[in-house]
Parts: structure tokens; sequence; C-alpha cells
């Protein structure tokens, strides 16, 4: 059969010839269309063809959206993202799609194989995939749409492929086309219709329920319907994988995945993959760290027993002139011990534990030395009449406070020293008699820095007040439009302006902004009265590049753009006429920044409308230049405020972790909670923004390890 033969037929036999293809074998079936084995016959190369089915041919949707998956991968370059060749429409009426050729099996075929995947190959698989997906949107602001098993190829050579990128959708994409779902993996604001974006968030959800299908053996949702699916995917919560055997941190992380409030789940690609990469490092079990804690407790036991008896015998034959050598010995084996520390903690929990384990060595070394010790010298000191009032008082002294540093002085010294009795007077001490003093113990230090759970509370609770402020701080930028933006900052401040218990920093931006803040958005009325600011301004900044304001009026600025007419050698003039509410961030950025830096009879109140307005709209070079002039501390607040909304996305993901850091916590699991608060601070010493939580950070961590 030859291309010519058919029209929109069915299944094409080997050795059809296609718009420049020749049919070696059918792959298989999707819901669309029939994928081939074929080979270029001007290059002699294998590739995959899609061919569209015939019931969708003259469907012009389906041919839209078959064209636009082409399209889609043809602008992507990753390891993990199958590579497009060609895509057209052969003289017979059939659209194909010519893509890279891989070999292998798709992860539904490979977990109906065998039950289920690994753990440990589900999260590496899982790692390359989430890659995949976060090159899509850093690229083209692509999201996938339809992540399931069967759309992951895992080749002969070990490598995962993404394929079917047919219900993709970018960011810029204003399309009202209904949005095509495959139940098992659908995100519930699809379902509700809470939303009609496919999106980052519906795609990690997708993601985190094909995880959970790798790991389980099955999706968390089943049913007869799709009506009892959809319904599961809105109402029940999905069991714990700690029922199939995965580990806690595993589970605890594909839940996060799958949270059914967006706002609760894991927000972007990048912590994903960040999650992925924390959770592909070996983790050291609770029973491992006992059996190596305890072998290393019996190799120091027994080893001070050797050098207990090794002491013994060099004390019994030192005889009775060693007295000052046996008081050294005293002296150096009873030095105070070294309790917790605030150095102790800041480390990770097998330094913690091997420490202890040091602790505990030394306190049983000192006691058994110092108890034969005592023993041996009883019967050698009393050789010696001159030291041995003078010795036996020290050896007392030394048995009821092994905190105290006890000095023999046996040398004849010029006279007095001061020392530090419980009466805190000072005297004179004569010749070849003890001196006590005394040093604080390093126990009753850690007491004075006592933590209380009362003071942990309070912290997390301070902390997290700050969060939300954040929190509506982001969904305050998530508004479409500039002006919307600024309403609902108007209304956050205003919330804000009365809450107790805020930080100082944070109360003093939100004092500020209260006092300064106008009692509503008046940004169109300002350029409308200082229009004469901006009449035949050329505009620099996309999308009005090389426009010329030509009016303005309350509601719309009238532009004039010249441009060359190739086809008569003159010129051609374009006439826009645009809505003020329709300025694009920078068009408006560059409107209120000419404003207020050439008007002189702007009021107070239009000054500050016009710096909030360009907080959301414009870029920190000309935010710092229009904020010169401002007193030296309205300056470093309003740098503030501008960094608080530039930065928000990362303060949010902060805020992610530090929440998963006090669920730990809440959960009264010590190791794990010092191993969260060890990975948040790794996180935070590389950044600016995360200053905030460096006092909670070691607070916590004392707090933790004195209470477990």
């Amino acid at each position: 059969m030859t291309s010519s033969d058919s029209h929109c037929t069915g299944e094409l036999q080997p050795g059809t010839k296609l718009a420049g293809y020749i049919i070696i074998a059918k792959i298989g079936i999707g819901g669309m269309g029939t994928v081939y084995r074929a080979t270029h016959l001007a290059l002699g190369k294998d590739i995959a063809l899609k061919v569209l089915s015939e019931e969708f041919c003259r469907d012009r949707k389906a041919v839209k959206n078959f064209f636009k998956e082409a399209q889609a991968v043809a602008n992507l370059r990753h390891k993990n993202i199958i590579q497009a060749y060609d895509v057209g429409t052969a003289d017979n009426g059939l659209h194909y799609f010519a893509m890279e050729l891989v070999e292998g099996q798709n992860l539904n075929e490979i977990i109906d194989s065998f039950d289920k995947v690994p753990e440990s190959y589900a999260i590496t698989i899982a790692r390359e995939m989430a890659d995949a997906f976060k090159h899509a949107w850093c690229r083209n602001c692509l999201s996938h749409g339809d992540i399931k098993p069967e759309n992951i190829m895992y080749t002969h050579t070990k490598e995962v492929k993404i394929t079917d990128f047919g219900l993709a959708r970018s960011l810029h994409d204003e399309s009202d086309e209904e949005i095509m779902l495959t139940p098992a993996y659908a995100a519930p604001e699809l379902i509700s219709r809470a939303t009609s974006r496919i999106s980052p968030s519906t795609d990690i959800y997708s993601f985190g329920i094909s995880l959970y299908h790798m790991l389980a053996g099955a999706p968390p949702f089943q049913g007869d319907d799709y009506e009892e699916i959809y319904r599961k995917h809105l109402e029940e919560d999905a069991v714990p994988l700690t029922k199939f055997g995965i580990s806690k941190r595993v589970s605890d992380f594909v839940d996060a995945l799958i949270q059914k409030d967006p706002n609760e789940r894991i927000g972007d690609w990048d912590e994903v993959t960040e999650y992925l990469e924390f959770l592909k490092e070996p983790q050291i079990s609770f029973l491992k760290i006992a059996v190596i804690t305890a072998s290393i407790i019996i190799v120091i036991l027994l080893t001070t027993l050797a050098i207990l008896i090794s002491k013994k015998e060099s004390i019994s034959t030192s005889g009775p002139s060693s007295n000052k050598e046996i008081i050294e010995s005293s002296e150096n084996t009873n030095k105070p011990q070294c309790n917790l520390s605030l150095e102790s903690l800041t480390g990770d929990p097998d330094s913690f534990i091997c420490e202890q384990t040091n602790n505990y060595r030394d306190a049983t070394h000192n006691k058994m030395a110092h108890d034969g010790l005592k023993s041996d010298n009883s019967t050698k000191i009393k050789n010696n009449s001159k030291h041995n009032s003078t010795i036996s008082n020290k050896i007392n002294t030394h048995n009821d406070k092994p905190s105290q540093q006890i000095k023999q002085n046996t040398k004849p010294t010029k006279a007095a020293h001061n020392t530090k009795i419980n009466s805190n007077k000072t005297k004179d001490i004569p010749q070849n008699t003890v001196k006590k003093s005394t040093i604080t113990n390093s126990h009753n230090k850690n007491n004075s820095l006592t933590i209380t759970e009362e003071d942990i509370n309070k912290l997390i609770n301070q902390i997290a007040l700050t969060n939300r402020y954040y929190i509506q701080l982001n969904n305050t930028l998530k508004q479409k439009t500039v002006a919307a933006q600024v309403r609902a900052f108007y209304k956050l401040i205003t919330k804000y302006k009365n809450v107790k218990g805020l930080p100082d920093q944070l109360k003093s931006k939100i004092e500020f902004i209260s006092r300064n803040m106008p009692e509503r958005d008046t940004t169109r009325k300002i350029i409308y009265s200082n229009n004469e600011c901006i009449v035949g301004k050329m505009l620099k900044q996309k999308p009005l590049t090389g426009y010329q304001i030509k009016s303005v009026t309350a509601r719309n600025i009238k532009l004039q753009k010249n441009i060359k007419n190739s086809s008569h050698g003159g010129k051609a003039i374009i006439i826009k006429n645009i809505a003020m509410k329709d300025l694009s961030s920078s068009n408006l950025a560059e409107l209120l920044t000419t404003i207020l830096t050439k008007s002189s009879q702007l009021s107070f109140s239009n000054k500050n409308t016009i710096l909030i307005s360009l907080l959301f709209s414009s870029k920190e070079g000309i935010f710092k230049t229009v904020i010169k002039k401002e007193p030296e501390k309205s300056k470093r607040i309003w740098s503030d405020l501008y960094n608080d909304i530039k930065q928000c996305p990362q303060k949010i993901m902060f805020i992610r972790k530090w929440n998963k850091v006090v669920k730990v916590y809440k959960k009264g699991n010590k190791l794990n909670t010092i191993r969260e608060l060890n990975n948040f601070q790794k996180l935070i010493n590389n950044s600016n923004q995360g200053y905030r939580y460096k006092n909670a950070i070691l607070n916590l961590k004392r707090y933790v390890t004195s209470k477990y």
C-alpha cells in the first residue's frame, strides 16, 4: 500500500510510504493516534511516526492539538524529553508527527510486570521526570497536562523519556478549550472546575499520583466509573505509603505532592527536584545507629579497663616519693566534665550520638580511675607525715566535689592567694596549704540557658505570624494587573496594622505604609492630572516600544508609531488607543517614573501612591533611583518593602520548608527534627533571606536535645 491508496484509512501496513517515510511496524495505539516504527527514506534513520487516527482526521480541534503537541516538543531540548523531528500533512490527508525512537517500556508496563517499582528506583526515575518538567516550565512556561505512567518511557539504556505533550498548555495560552482529563491522575481543582488552566501545581499533583502508583503498584483513587474516581480525588485521603512498606520520609513527600488544596501542595518544580535530591541520599536506620553506638561503648569500656589496670600497676610501684605525681594524676583524671554545649547541637544527629558516647566514656574513666587511686593512695600517703593532712584534705575534697579543681603546692611560695568561698570573702592562704577554687560547672551554664516548651511555642507562633503575612503578600502578587495588586496590598496592610506581636522589623514596615498609604488607589487620576509630563514621551519598554504618547484622557492613552513602508518607500503611521488599566507593568512603571521625576506639583499622598504602584511594577534599578531623595529611614523601609515583594517566591519556599520542620518537631522525633533543622540551615546559609530563622534553629536544636 502506498500513501495514495488511503485517505484517512485505518492502520497502515508495513511498507506503506508516507511523506518521505516508510512504515516498518506498529509500536502502539494511543488515545488520538497510532505510533509506528518508520525509516526516513532520505537519511535512512529509524524514527517513531505518530499518525492521527481516522476518527480525528476531520476534527479541527483534534488536528489543532496534534500539531500543538509537535510544536511544544520541538521547542524543548532536554535529555529526558523525547525529541521532535518533523510534523506535517501527507498528500492523502494523513497528519503525522516524526519523533525520536525510544526502545523500552512505559512505566505502566513496568508496574504491571513487577507489581511496583522499588523505592530507590522510583525516586531516581521521579528525579529525572521532575527535571524534564522543570525544564519545560522554565524554558517555555509549558505544563504537560497529562502526566501518568503511560506517558513515561524507561529505555533499555536506563533513561527516562517524557512523551505525549498532546494536552500541554502554555502559561500564555488564553484559549477556553475544554480540558481533557485522565481521571486517575487529575488534580482536584481541575475536576471541581475551580480553575480551568493547567499549571505547574496541577502537573505536580499528577506527578505525585504517578509516583504513588509506582511505589504502591496502583493509583490511590480507583473506582468503577469516572464519577467515583473524581469524588475520591475531591473527598478522600490517600492511604499512607508506609502501609506498603515505603519509608516515612518518602511517604510524607508524596503526601505533600498530592494535597487537595493547591496552596498546601509543594508549589514549584524547583522545590520538587530539591526534595528528590535529598531523598536520594542514604539514611542510616535507628537500628544501625543503636548497634554502632553499643559497639563503640563496649570498645571504650574495654579500653578504659585496660588503662585502669595499667595505672594501678604504675601507682603500686611508684613508692611514697611519688605523692606529687599521685595528686597531679588525681587532678588530671578529675577535670570538670563537658556537658551539652551549643556547639554540640549544630552538627548532625550521628555526630551528636558519638559526642554523648565520648562524654559517657570520660565520666566512667574518671570515676574508676579516681576510685582506684584513692584506695592505693591511702596506704602510701601515711608514710609521708609532712603532707599527710594536706593530701587527705585534697582527696576528700575532690571526692565530695568532683567539679572543683585541686592543686598542690610542693614548694614554699610567697604568700597569699585570693580564693572564692561560699561567703565570697577573700582570705590569705598560708604557704604549703591547699588552695580551694570554685569554678562554674558546665551543667550550671546550661541551666542558665534553659529553654522551655513555652519559649519554643512562642517563637514558632511569632514566625507563623510573619509567615502568614508573606503568604498573603504572595497571594497579592498573583493578581493579574498592577492595579489589582495594589488594591490587595492596601487590604493586607489595613488588616495587619492592628495585629499584635509582630516582629519589630515587620511592625515598622506596616506602620510606615499605614501612615503613608492613601485611602484608595488613584494612579489613573494621577496620570491624567499630570499628562503634560508624559505627552510626547517615546516609550522604551515592551510591548509598546517605539510608540509615542499623543494624548491622555481620564481612562485611555492615545499612542502613535511611525514605521517605514517598504512597498512605497514612505512612512506609515499606526494609531493605537489603550486603556490605562491594560498597560503592562513595565509601561506603567515607565509613565509613573517620568511623572515622579518631572512633576513639581505632586502632593505627598500622590507621591506615595506612585511609589506603592512602582513597588509592584518597576525594576530594581528604577525603584532605587526614584527613592534616592527620600529620607534615610524612609529609603531603607521602601527598599525593604521592594525586596519583600521581589523575593516573596523564595520566602514562600522557606516557609514551606520551615513548616515541615515544625511538623516533624511536633511528632516528637528527635533525630528527624535535628536532621530537618540541619537541612533547613544549609538552605538558608546559601541565601540572605533566611536570617530570621537562624535564632529559631539554634534554640529549637537546644530544646529538642535537652527534652529528648
